[in-house]
């Protein structure tokens, strides 16, 4: 073989490969909005894990990817490629940054992670921007409906923060089950879930507004 042929060789060999790491890396199928509700979840998980479960110190604690992270989301049924998704938009919003020169992957808690586990604001804009575009494009196709499921369930999970005693578990437990639901892009259970939101919005009448505001928004109420 002549030094030509190699270089083609290497060149069918390099390009391949180069294939074969995107096949790999390739984003998951899940939308933006969905991608934020999971790191929102996960990263209350990891709130509750050091906090309540290990009774240690959020802003010093160093969080591993597995278990401290993967593992939860291996408990909510997310694919690798979701998974990859919902820890790099953590990174991407900076509610984690990696630790290097460990030798493992290891994590911390940012300031902003910090911020956003009081306040849910980066979730309430993600939200907020999800909705207009949905007022806009409408929700009569699957991809619409999915994706105000996705909404949904993000609103609920934040006013969930500030439900009435008794109701907080509820509320999440809901969330999630309309999450996974638009991730499954099972129709059926979406509409069961939106179902389930209203008769607790009747029972709990104060409660809930911003999925109050996302129903009346998108004609669902």
């Amino acid at each position: 073989m002549n030094g030509q042929e190699w270089l083609i060789l290497l060149g069918i060999s390099g390009g391949g490969i180069a294939i074969a790491r995107y096949w790999y890396h390739r984003p998951s199928d899940m939308s933006e909005m969905q991608i934020a509700d999971y790191a929102y979840e996960t990263l209350e998980n990891i709130c509750w894990q050091v906090t309540k479960l290990h009774g240690e110190d959020l802003e010093t604690r160093i969080i591993r990817r597995y278990p401290d992270i993967e593992k939860y989301m291996e408990r909510r049924c997310l694919n690798r490629r979701e998974r990859d998704d919902v820890l790099r938009y953590m990174m991407k919003v900076n509610w984690l940054y990696k630790i290097d020169g460990t030798g493992i992957e290891e994590y911390a808690v940012s300031q902003p992670g910090m911020q956003e586990l009081k306040t849910a604001d980066h979730l309430r804009l993600t939200v907020e921007e999800a909705v207009e575009i949905l007022r806009v494009e409408g929700i009569g196709d699957e991809r619409g409906r999915v994706e105000a499921a996705a909404v949904i369930a993000a609103a609920l999970r934040i006013d969930a923060r500030s439900a009435p005693s008794g109701s907080t578990e509820q509320a999440k437990a809901l969330a999630n089950q309309i999450q996974d639901a638009a991730r499954e892009r099972d129709s059926n259970k979406i509409g069961q879930g939106i179902s389930l939101i209203n008769g607790v919005l009747q029972m709990a009448t104060y409660a809930f507004p911003l999925v109050r505001e996302v129903l009346r928004i998108l004609g669902m109420a």
